[in-house]
Parts: structure tokens; sequence; C-alpha cells
């Protein structure tokens, strides 16, 4: 403790990995758990600030610190414990592990089905996601659908008033496709997904 420290982070009672096997754990307390902690968020920054200095994450982890949280610090010991959504950093980009499918709508009332105006089979049960980005101005909707039977039924849908539309669902196996649909507006498209 005292004027040498920066920041303080969870680093009491943590559950890590261990030494004794390749599946052990053990509970333990110390800079040794704390540490990992602040690389993490250190890593966030970094992944949306690629070409930031050592001080410049350091000083995006301080700075965002949340303050006045902590007692019997020690004297000298700064009041700032550890935060982890950094102003200045990004989200992750999806993944697209589904596949990722581009097209283009004519306009008002076109439709356009993913995977390349097909279909596609999900064997087990799971989560269903797609990420449609669109051209300005347009507005475009996405929509999953599954087979029944005998018809192509919506399942979940994604309707905003822009071209930028986030779905995602989970359901059993089964035969699914995706419909992107112009309610308003032409433009090219593309589609990120993820499957079971």
């Amino acid at each position: 403790f005292g004027t040498c420290v920066d920041i303080f982070a969870p680093g009491s009672s943590i559950t890590s990995s261990w030494f004794t096997s390749d599946t052990a754990t053990n509970t333990i307390s110390g800079t040794s758990m704390a540490s990992p902690h602040v690389a993490g968020v250190a890593a966030l920054y970094l992944q949306g600030n690629t070409t930031a200095s050592p001080s410049t994450v350091r000083d995006a982890i301080v700075n965002t610190s949340s303050t006045s949280k902590l007692t019997s610090i020690g004297t000298g010991s700064p009041n700032r414990l550890l935060y982890s959504l950094l102003s200045g950093s990004t989200t992750p980009a999806p993944s697209c592990s589904g596949g990722t499918y581009t097209g283009t709508l004519s306009g008002t009332g076109a439709n356009a089905y993913q995977p390349d105006g097909s279909y596609y089979y999900s064997s087990i049960s799971g989560t269903h996601s797609g990420n449609l980005t669109g051209p300005s101005g347009a507005d475009f909707d996405l929509y999953l659908e599954k087979w029944n039977g005998s018809s192509w039924v919506s399942v979940k849908s994604s309707t905003g008033s822009t071209s930028t539309e986030s779905v995602t669902y989970s359901g059993t196996a089964g035969y699914y496709r995706w419909r992107i649909y112009s309610y308003s507006g032409s433009g090219s498209y593309s589609l990120c997904t993820t499957r079971p």
C-alpha cells in the first residue's frame, strides 16, 4: 500500500487454475490474483486502441476507475478500484462463424435469402445470430425463419428504422434461413451469422 500504488483490483478469494494438474483450481488471494484483472482491462482497451502507448493505457485504466469504493486501504493509497468499461474502448466485432453473406436489394419490397438463396440445417439446439449491415438512408429488416414441415415461419426478427439489424434466437434442431427485406430503399448489405 501507499503512494506506489496506482489502482486496486479484485484479489481476495479468487479461484484460479493451479499447478498440481491440468484441471486443478485453487482459491487464493494476493497481487498475483489482482494483476490478471488489470491485464485483462488493458487488453480490452488495446483492442480498440491498437497504437496506444503503455502510459496511455495506464492513464485510461486509472482515470476510468471507480473512486471512493474502498476502505482500510492504507495511508497514501489511492481510493481507486479497477473498472472494465473504459471510455475509448470498443465492442469486439461479432463472430461470423456461421458465415458472412453479401447481396443487394433492388428497392422497397425486395427480399433476399441467405445462405446463398437457400437454407441451412442445424442438427442440434442452440443459438442462431445474425448481424445485418446495409446502406445509410435505407431501412432493411432481418428475419430468421424456420421450416415447420409445410412452410417457412418467422421465429425472430429485427425491424428497426435503419439498415443495421441484429437477431439472436435460441432454437431447436431444424431447417433455418435468413430473410433480408427492404422496407424502404435499395443497396448492398452484409450479413454476419453464427449457428449452434
